[in-house]
């Protein structure tokens, strides 16, 4: 593979996270109570991550709750730094400016608050890596661009445009994307989306000529998803798993209690089951594979609802345990992991310092 193609194969798949991403359609999660999730409780200052009593990382944030700094530590070299960031805010608490490593990014921001404006240099010599720039009409986006000129020291053109089509109620209806690299178009899709008359997504459909796709969703009566399908028409594209329906079911407290996966025969494929306690914390998760269960996760909470232990199973047999240790303010400072033996197998600490 020459460097060209490789340069190019690289850009076509960020293109692809990037785009992926951006139209990401979101789904009721069924967590209410999640430790992955949680936020930072009280005004916190610095935490130092340790993993097996050796120093990982540092981060700091500033009164706002905003990170300001990351350092991560050699681990073959005690207290010595091997990698630091700094972030810079405004007034209004917008990113303005990231440090670290070999990039340094600003951005810039219209009276709103819409970022306007990314660049990315390169520390060294101020050279612009990338640079994109977006458009809005109010807060909505009409239209992005991204100049790549630099990749690994190597000079580089690509240009992607998105441009961003909405109806009269605002909603998100077509979005155009191009991707061309020295004048050459490697990439036109279309993405369209359709609604119901309660401006409820019910559609998506993306038009590349490389194999289209389409996405549906289906609601409650109270708003809630209930289904997810997808299709490829071009049979060329499709898996065992490409064409599936996905189907979620609630409690009555609103709890999302089941994810059921099937091909479009009606073939189950993926199915979790979720059991909640009065407080709406999740106290179990199961996991079945074609209808056979395969794992299954338990969860423990003390008198504030916050999460203290994790009982992992899979296929009948204990595989991890985790505790998990918390602070006055509710903080995770201590995460230890046991294997199926009830052998230790990991140790994360966290030392917080408050304001």
């Amino acid at each position: 593979m020459s460097r060209n193609q490789y340069i190019t194969r690289l850009l076509v798949i960020s293109l692809f996270i990037l785009t992926h991403n951006l139209t990401y359609a979101q789904i009721d999660k069924p967590f209410k109570n999640d430790w992955a999730r949680d936020e930072l409780r009280g005004k916190v200052k610095q935490i130092d991550h340790y993993t097996d009593k050796k120093l990982q990382k540092r981060i700091t944030y500033n009164l706002s709750g905003f990170q300001t700094k990351y350092q991560s530590y050699s681990q073959s070299m005690p207290q010595e730094v091997f990698s630091s960031y700094e972030s810079f805010y405004d007034t209004k608490g917008n990113l303005i400016k990231d440090i670290g490593g070999d990039f340094t990014t600003i951005n810039k921001y219209d009276e709103l608050g819409n970022l306007i404006e990314n660049r990315v240099l390169m520390t060294g010599n101020q050279k612009t890596r990338s640079l994109q720039t977006f458009q809005y009409a109010n807060r909505n986006i009409t239209y992005s661009k991204q100049t790549n000129f630099l990749y690994n020291s190597i000079e580089i053109d690509f240009i992607n445009e998105i441009e961003y089509l909405y109806n009269e109620k605002k909603l998100l209806i077509e979005e155009i994307v191009t991707f061309t690299r020295a004048n050459k178009l490697l990439l036109n899709e279309k993405i369209l989306y359709g609604y119901d008359n309660l401006n409820r997504r019910r559609s998506k459909t993306k038009f590349n000529g490389r194999g289209d796709t389409t996405q549906r969703f289906e609601y409650d009566s109270v708003g809630r998803t209930i289904l997810m399908g997808s299709r490829f028409p071009n049979k060329i594209q499709r898996t065992s798993s490409s064409d599936y329906n996905e189907y979620y079911k609630y409690d009555k407290n609103g709890n999302r209690v089941e994810i059921s996966n099937f091909s479009t025969k009606g073939i189950p494929i993926y199915k979790g089951e979720y059991k909640f306690d009065v407080s709406g914390n999740c106290i179990s998760h199961a996991h079945y594979m074609k209808n056979q269960l395969t794992g299954e996760t338990t969860y423990l909470y003390d008198s504030n609802g916050w999460l203290t232990e994790e009982i992992g199973y899979t296929y009948g047999e204990l595989k991890e345990k985790i505790l998990y240790t918390r602070d006055n303010h509710g903080n995770i400072i201590k995460r230890i992991h046991f294997d199926g033996k009830q052998k230790q197998t990991l140790l994360l600490e966290y030392r917080i310092i408050y304001y």
